[in-house]
């Protein structure tokens, strides 16, 4: 479940967009961090009310996807904030990769599988314990 809904959300940046009230304002009536609103603001400005709509589902992103991210963030002098209202991405997405990139490369952006992995049977090991 998510923290905040769509609809708190468009309403806040509602208010904002038409100069209704402030961030400094919002963030104390609602009790949300004004850098949460902030970006938010920025999302909406980029990309429209719509942008804020929670998501639902798993995002697999390609590795060209993740290279075009992470040139705009080191070659255009933005904040993250801002690449990643660009791209539709969570900010703290645009430093992961990053700084993966920087430590692993191209190699390192390559989609693994989650979880526990598959417990490998002994087939040898079990033989003798069954005898």
């Amino acid at each position: 479940m998510t923290k905040y809904s769509t609809k708190l959300k468009i309403e806040i940046i509602d208010k904002i967009l038409s100069h209704k009230d402030s961030i400094n304002g919002l963030s104390k009536k609602y009790n949300i961090n004004r850098s949460v609103i902030r970006r938010w603001a920025v999302l909406a400005r980029d990309q429209g009310l719509m942008a804020l709509k929670v998501k639902h589902t798993k995002h697999n992103y390609s590795i060209e996807f993740k290279l075009n991210v992470i040139k705009y963030y080191l070659t255009h002098d933005l904040g993250m904030n801002q690449v990643a209202s660009k791209f539709n991405v969570n900010p703290s997405q645009v430093l992961v990769w990053t700084n993966t990139f920087n430590k692993l490369g191209t190699i390192g952006l390559i989609p693994r599988k989650k979880g526990i992995p598959m417990k490998k049977t002994n087939y040898k090991k079990q033989a003798k314990l069954n005898k």
